[in-house]
């Protein structure tokens, strides 16, 4: 056995791939031009931009959206930079599913998040 110490960088990117193959593929746009999310927050980063975070209606999977490009909070409907619509179900509320998903995104995309938007256990 060597005594030299582990290469850091190399096993940060080890976990940094292992992270994103965990997460599951998206349908395109096309396909699913809508979801409806519950349990939902509203994220922001430091750069400004907002993010969709909660669970799917139809299955309780965790999602991220892209970043929020228009929101209508009467409606509580958003398109994000995908061209994707997403509606927000309920009150705001809490999914560790989607946590995890907005754990894994962040640390994929090197966002910073800011401060939560609304939900995020308040």
């Amino acid at each position: 056995m060597s005594n030299s110490k582990p290469d850091v960088e190399a096993l940060e990117a080890i976990a940094e791939a292992a992270i994103a193959a965990s997460l599951w593929t998206v349908d395109a746009v096309a396909a699913e031009p809508e979801i409806a999310l519950v349990q939902w927050s509203i994220r922001r980063d430091t750069a400004g931009a907002s993010y969709f975070v909660g669970a799917r209606a139809d299955d309780y999977t965790g999602r991220v959206s892209t970043r929020v490009v228009e929101f209508d909070p009467k409606m509580r409907r958003g398109r994000t930079a995908s061209g994707r619509v997403y509606e927000l179900l309920g009150p705001p509320g809490y999914s560790a599913d989607a946590e995890y998903v907005w754990e894994a995104y962040k640390r994929v995309n090197q966002i910073v998040e800011a401060e939560p938007v609304s939900g995020a256990g308040q």
